[in-house]
């Protein structure tokens, strides 16, 4: 009872922080009193959703872009606040009725470089001795990874790990960065490296996803020189012309 009521405690400390930073892509808490917190109404999970694909309600390609797009602003977001979702998968992420995201379900949410409290697999990667990992992007985005794999499958990667590797160039959070691969880092004015952070892994993570889906690099038929100055400008690829996309994203 008393750790249940702790973390009913902890979830409405982020509701009340969300509702002073709200994202669209977050579920909306409509009000918070002494005794809890009430949530506007959703029409389902994203699990739930996902599991009528068997059924043959499998959504468009272009949905399921919109879809990942959401988590990974939503997400983006929180660490900009400087916490964690903490437990990411799709029985915690919510669909409107339009199959619009909102990110739910926060009692475990941490702090970036507290200990993560709930290691649900194969969301987490465990670190040895099975000991769950210090709370960041790292983190976060191997949970990312996995609804990915679990929205474009339409299961999760149980039998399929990834080996993250080459830690030669690896910094601290706020540290310039001492590697700009093209095009998976987006250089500031004057060319200059830009600090490391959430938002400089997710413009990576981000350009391996578009290098996954259409098997080539993002603006793949540019000059080197030219894409890295159009990434600069904020120039990125376009999906307008991918039928399984099925046109430009809302």
């Amino acid at each position: 009872m008393e750790e249940s009521a702790a973390k009913i405690a902890h979830e409405k400390s982020m509701h009340e922080l969300l509702m002073k930073h709200p994202h669209p892509n977050i579920v909306q808490c409509i009000l918070c009193v002494p005794e809890g917190f009430f949530m506007e109404r959703m029409e389902a999970t994203l699990r739930t959703r996902i599991e009528q694909y068997s059924a043959g309600h499998v959504p468009s390609n272009r949905t399921k872009a919109r879809w990942i797009t959401q988590i990974a602003s939503a997400l983006s977001w929180i660490e900009g606040l400087g916490f964690v979702h903490g437990d990411l998968r799709p029985a915690n992420i919510l669909l409107t009725a339009n199959e619009n995201i909102r990110l739910a379900d926060f009692d475990t949410s941490v702090k970036i470089g507290e200990e993560l409290e709930a290691a649900s697999d194969p969301f987490v990667k465990l670190n040895k001795g099975f000991k769950t990992p210090q709370a960041g992007p790292i983190t976060e985005q191997f949970a990312l990874g996995s609804c990915i794999y679990t929205i474009r499958f339409g299961s999760d990667h149980s039998y399929l790990n990834i080996r993250l590797a080459d830690f030669d160039t690896s910094v601290k959070i706020g540290e310039e960065l001492e590697a700009a691969s093209d095009p998976f880092v987006k250089l500031n004015k004057g060319f200059k490296t830009p600090q490391a952070g959430p938002i400089t892994e997710q413009f990576a993570l981000g350009s391996c996803i578009y290098t996954i889906r259409f098997g080539h690099i993002p603006l793949d038929g540019v000059d080197p020189p030219d894409r890295v100055q159009k990434l600069m400008n904020n120039e990125l690829p376009s999906t307008e012309n991918d039928a399984e996309f099925g046109g430009a994203l809302p």
